[in-house]
């Protein structure tokens, strides 16, 4: 009876303390979203400029094989990215110093940093709840103005600095973001639906600078609220940070922290744009766009001081596809890149994922190309050092990075 009577006290005292426990989390997450909304809510609007701006028509585009584009790369170079950490899926590159950093934010959840002849560097791989220690990536930025390198936690909401060699610096309070892009000391974070614990209080950007939200820009639309937010925003060769709320046809640049104007807007038939002030779910808006007609913007934009590299989403067969298309600014002229290479491959060509200074780079998987020449043996390469590179990757090679311009 006395071991009983004190079983049921022992119970007694874990079930208070597990639900002292629980209720204290509760209320230090509902203190904490009370927070950072009224941070949100108190923070004054980006200041928008007055700028002219350039409309891209979609109407009547010039056609261009991979094969024709082939010839307009100039200065490309092939880098071999060191295989002894496995990269899982590239979510951003940049290029600073003479160094290579890539984020893999969902496989490996690791920063990778090479050397400009693809040799490992370092890896970033501090997943853990310690004081150096990150739960889930999600952004990376390098912050020029300091030579920082900032890595965004998403799921704990703190935004970590290193060195441009990979050596922790320190860990700050931030608002919750997905995406990150630093800026002169700030950090300008591109919010999901939601994520200001608000649901009537949404925007796409927050900039913060240590814990405090200094200012906010580009409120969601209605069609934007339940659809997936995507990397959206990139630097240009001018060091311009290029931004497209989702879903949007307008480019918008952001100056600084506090202002930013339009740049582009991308004009085509049926944009999904039009039904902006519609409150519609994901798998309406996919309907629209697989089985109505509609074509969807919303970046990225990848520019260099000549030339921009973007794609159209539409539908193909009742699936959603990327149409990629390139605009010839000296020119005015827009490019629609059809078919893939037939024949010779002189100069390899891939979507860019991104610039530096007025190259632009993108990748390509050595082993995928190894298996499809052997499928198609009309195909060659030109180059002996990629044929060689290629020749030699296999299913555990990680992929070539590509640096390119257009003449």
């Amino acid at each position: 009876m006395i071991n009983f009577f004190l079983l049921k006290i022992r119970f007694f005292f874990v079930g208070t303390f597990l639900f002292l426990l629980v209720s204290c989390n509760q209320t230090n997450r509902n203190s904490y979203g009370e927070h950072i909304s009224a941070s949100i809510e108190k923070s004054p609007m980006m200041q928008r400029l007055s700028h002219e701006y350039l409309e891209i028509n979609m109407d009547h585009p010039i056609e261009i094989s991979a094969d024709s584009l082939q010839n307009k790369l100039v200065d490309i170079s092939y880098i071999p990215l060191d295989s002894k950490e496995l990269i899982g899926e590239v979510d951003r590159v940049l290029l600073y110093n003479e160094k290579i950093y890539i984020l893999d934010a969902y496989i490996a959840e690791s920063v990778f940093i090479f050397d400009m002849n693809g040799r490992l560097l370092c890896v970033i791989d501090d997943r853990g709840e310690g004081p150096e220690e990150y739960i889930g990536l999600a952004g990376m930025s390098i912050d020029t103005s300091i030579k920082e390198l900032c890595l965004k936690d998403r799921l704990s909401s703190r935004t970590l600095y290193y060195d441009l060699d990979g050596k922790f610096l320190r860990k700050e309070a931030s608002c919750p973001a997905f995406f990150i892009n630093a800026m002169d000391g700030n950090i300008i974070n591109q919010l999901g639906f939601g994520q200001s614990y608000d649901e009537n209080l949404n925007y796409h950007i927050a900039v913060s600078r240590g814990g405090s939200i200094c200012c906010k820009a580009f409120p969601f639309a209605p069609i934007q609220k339940r659809y997936t937010v995507s990397r959206i925003a990139q630097y240009n060769s001018c060091n311009e940070l290029l931004f497209t709320p989702t879903l949007s046809d307008t480019v918008y640049c952001i100056k600084s922290p506090k202002e930013y104007y339009v740049k582009y807007v991308i004009k085509h038939k049926r944009s999904i744009w039009d039904k902006s002030q519609e409150e519609l779910s994901w798998r309406e808006i996919d309907c629209l766009i697989k089985q109505d007609g509609y074509t969807a913007f919303g970046g990225p934009v990848h520019e260099t001081s000549d030339y921009l590299f973007f794609s159209l989403s539409k539908g193909n067969n009742n699936l959603i596809v990327n149409q990629n298309y390139y605009y010839d600014k000296r020119q005015k002229q827009l490019f629609k890149i059809t078919k893939d290479y037939e024949g010779v491959i002189r100069n390899l060509f891939s979507m860019p994922v991104g610039v530096s200074g007025d190259y632009y780079l993108a990748f390509a998987d050595g082993y995928l190309m190894k298996e499809y020449m052997k499928k198609n043996t009309d195909i060659s390469i030109a180059d002996e050092s990629l044929r060689k590179m290629i020749n030699e990757c296999n299913e555990n090679s990680n992929p070539i990075l590509i640096k390119f311009r257009l003449k």
